[in-house]
């Protein structure tokens, strides 16, 4: 029925969006639907508290892109629309500039300034598009299609009237800010479109709904429906992915363990009742991590042990310093919660393996026997990585094939969040339920997704299935979505039958041994507490962060550095963290410790992630968009690398040990190799002593095949890395200068867009003063 209002439309400009080559040719049809849904709410100019979001499940930046190409074409169609449209009809719909906020700024610029709108001209004819900044100069008399990394929206927002404000939220660090960019975009325009992942429940009402945001769900049947309404098919399939929940049950005490920690996470989660519970977040954050280990916890203890945000060991350790006494929550939960925390970890260490290590050697023994051509596997940090796939490749024929030919890839869940992002949707196998904001990878995935969990879990893991599709249910139905049409001129036939409604995902439970789980009855939403939702809310104790370290920042301590810019912004630093810094005289770029920064240094910084490593971001873009062997080979190296630089502190003997296998290198050659910094030279450029490093790592000494696959992705990271750092000083120098900073960006482009993309985002600050600040573990 809903298909059938939009059809049954007789509007020319939706007619052409629909089913005329106005579009890029990539566009899906449930995006053609989309920009004829956004044109027709800026046509019936929506009232100015009401915005509108698009929640596409595994969305990425192409959507959005669609979505203003629509408004823009809409927009010309409408304004030179005399004889051809309704008098009422002709008119600008689009009164000032256009803002897109986005992550994927180059492949928007290149896309739309190519974009045809009618009779021969190009977008950029009567656009300008721009990125916006606080380092950006108009350039022309044109109006401007602007170009944001979402930081700077709020920065540049204030004090100006916009024509449209559309937030393309696909990349997870986007979509966590969505309620904000919303709230942002209100206050500069009338016509504000969202368009994300599926939300939460508390994100949507933060979000305004259902008073001030009215929004559309393509779930995968809708998206299927669409290609009615435009009367043409999508070249991928539109289907929704079964999840099984595989029961880790061979292991009694440890799940017993594990279970005592689940419960008083819970009893202490119901005591606060939603107020401030003090070490409520470590516990979590420590449970979250003991769930998920499959290798020896004593080894992974000691790989972890120097990395930035240190073992559980250390964790646990801490929570002896948490002060909460006196509340009566707390007074009467904490004990037993500690307790039950540190008889777990005693437990696990007792391990030689977890039941979750044969869970997944199983999992990745059946896909290797099957047909489908690649799998992802979710791990809880990459401290385990290094552990884990020496153990798995002794024990899973074909596996070392498999991973040097990037058909099996392992990530954590950060990175696994951000290549959905960027299209790359695989079926996957999660070490445990997610967790942290990426519940929502949850909602309607098109892919068959794995799920392990011990057996106190099994419950849990249904009743979340339940609870993050809930806000959706409603929205599925037929009536629903032609009520959201009406207002905007799309009426069904009265002959018009409903549409069927589309099934949620399907659950199957199975035990790690393939038998079936019998489930009588279906899990209900309020059988199990949600934490995860309860330690997410407001008063809930967010401390200072550091989005780089890929750790919750509740598990860090030490003093922090407050450093005061000149612009008159305060950020918080741990004092041992370490910030890059632009040294304009010399044009290099250093890192150094936040307590070290001196007043005129120019600092680094990112607007949409204040606490990013410039190297980790640029790895992070550059590495999503490679092919999947390359991404895969990088991601092992660079991890492997790192854990034995780790096991060997004492790296004079490291180099010696490594000259007597053969390594021709000098000790400060072999230094820029494996010191304790992100823009470390990647490794060695001959193969021969490449070789013989790689050897040090038990990956790489069993398989010449893994060997030789790691030296290919190296020496073209090596190639990459000497242009980006070229291009980067350049860039640099422009922001500093304040002249060329467009000119820059372009240069970048040409290099790699996902270069540029980085470089949006940048913002280089000067340094005013530095203070350290005592921090206790109390919060």
């Amino acid at each position: 029925m809903w298909d059938g209002a939009i059809q049954s439309s007789t509007q020319r400009v939706t007619d052409a969006l629909l089913h005329r080559a106005v579009l890029p040719a990539s566009a899906l049809a449930f995006e053609k639907v989309s920009g004829a849904i956004a044109v027709r709410a800026a046509l019936r100019r929506q009232a100015a508290n009401q915005s509108l979001l698009f929640a596409v499940p595994e969305v990425n930046a192409a959507t959005a892109r669609h979505v203003v190409a629509a408004l823009l074409i809409g927009d010309h169609a409408h304004t030179n629309g005399q004889g051809q449209l309704p008098d009422e009809e002709v008119r600008r719909l689009l009164r000032g500039d256009v803002v897109l906020v986005t992550q994927a700024i180059s492949d928007s610029k290149a896309e739309l300034e190519s974009l045809p709108i009618g009779r021969g001209l190009r977008l950029s004819d009567v656009w300008e598009v721009a990125t916006l900044s606080r380092y950006t100069a108009a350039t022309s008399p044109k109006p401007r299609v602007f170009l944001a990394n979402p930081g700077w929206l709020a920065k540049m927002a204030q004090g100006r009237r916009f024509g449209a404000v559309i937030i393309d939220a696909s990349h997870p660090t986007t979509f966590s800010r969505l309620p904000e960019l919303l709230s942002t975009a209100s206050g500069c325009t009338q016509l504000r479109i969202g368009v994300s992942p599926p939300p939460s429940d508390s994100t949507l009402s933060a979000c305004g709904y259902p008073s001030r945001l009215a929004v559309w769900l393509w779930d995968p049947q809708a998206r299927h429906d669409a290609q009615t309404v435009v009367e043409s098919s999508d070249p991928v399939e539109h289907t929704t992915g079964e999840r099984f929940l595989w029961v880790c049950d061979s292991d009694a005490e440890a799940s017993q363990a594990l279970a005592e920690v689940y419960k008083w996470l819970v009893a202490a989660a119901r005591a606060a009742d939603g107020r401030h519970y003090p070490g409520l977040r470590q516990c979590w954050g420590i449970y979250n991590r003991m769930r998920q280990v499959a290798v020896p916890l004593a080894q992974l203890e000691q790989v972890a042990a120097s990395s930035w945000a240190g073992n559980l060991r250390r964790r646990i350790e801490e929570l002896d310093s948490v002060g909460g006494h006196g509340t009566v929550a707390w007074d009467t939960t904490w004990p037993q919660l500690v307790a039950a925390v540190k008889e777990a970890y005693g437990v696990l260490l007792r391990r030689q393996e977890t039941a979750k290590f044969w869970a997944v050697a199983s999992s990745l023994e059946s896909f290797l026997a099957s047909m489908t051509p690649h799998l992802r596997v979710v791990v809880g940090s990459e401290s385990e990585l290094s552990l884990l796939l020496p153990a798995l490749e002794e024990v899973v024929d074909g596996l070392t094939d498999a991973l040097a030919s990037g058909r099996v890839e392992f990530v954590t869940g950060s990175k696994e969040a951000r290549l959905i992002a960027e299209g790359h949707v695989y079926p996957t196998v999660l070490m445990a339920p997610r967790t942290d904001g990426l519940r929502y990878l949850d909602v309607f995935p098109s892919v068959r997704v794995d799920e392990l969990v011990y057996p106190h879990e099994l419950d849990v893991a249904r009743a979340n299935q339940s609870r993050i599709h809930a806000p959706w249910v409603p929205l599925l139905k037929d009536e629903a979505r032609v009520r959201f049409l009406e207002p905007l001129g799309f009426r069904p036939p009265r002959t018009a039958s409903p549409r069927r409604v589309a099934g949620l995902p399907k659950v199957v439970a199975t035990r790690a041994d393939g038998h079936r789980v019998a489930l009588v009855t279906p899990a209900q939403i309020s059988a199990t507490l949600d934490i995860d939702s309860l330690l997410d809310a407001p008063g809930s104790g967010a401390q200072v962060g550091y989005e780089g370290s890929g750790e919750s920042s509740s598990v860090l301590s030490g003093d922090i550095a407050e450093v005061a810019f000149t612009n008159g912004e305060r950020r918080q630093f741990y004092a041992n963290q370490k910030v890059d810094v632009f040294l304009s005289e010399t044009g290099t770029i250093e890192r150094h410790l936040a307590l070290e920064l001196r007043p005129g240094w120019h600092v680094i910084t990112f607007v949409d992630r204040h606490y990013d490593g410039l190297f980790q971001r640029l790895a992070e873009v550059v590495g999503s968009r490679l092919p999947p062997d390359q991404r895969v080979a990088l991601e092992l190296w660079r991890t492997a690398k790192r854990h034995l630089a780790e096991r060997h502190p004492n790296k004079r003997q490291l180099h010696s040990r490594l000259v007597d296998r053969g390594l021709k290198s000098d000790y400060a050659t072999f230094l820029s190799w494996v010191r304790d910094d992100e823009d470390a030279v990647i490794a060695p450029q001959q193969f021969e002593d490449f070789q013989v490093l790689a050897c040090e790592i038990e990956t790489y000494a069993k398989s010449r095949t893994m060997l030789e696959s790691a030296f290919r992705a190296v020496q073209h990271e090596r190639g990459r890395n000497r242009a980006m750092g070229r291009t980067l000083r350049r860039f640099l120098r422009a922001v500093v200068s304040g002249d060329g900073y467009e000119e820059a960006l372009a240069g970048a482009r040409s290099l790699d867009a996902a270069v540029a993309d980085v470089f949006a985002a940048v913002e280089v600050l000067v340094v005013d003063s530095v203070r350290r600040i005592q921090r206790t573990n109390d919060a």
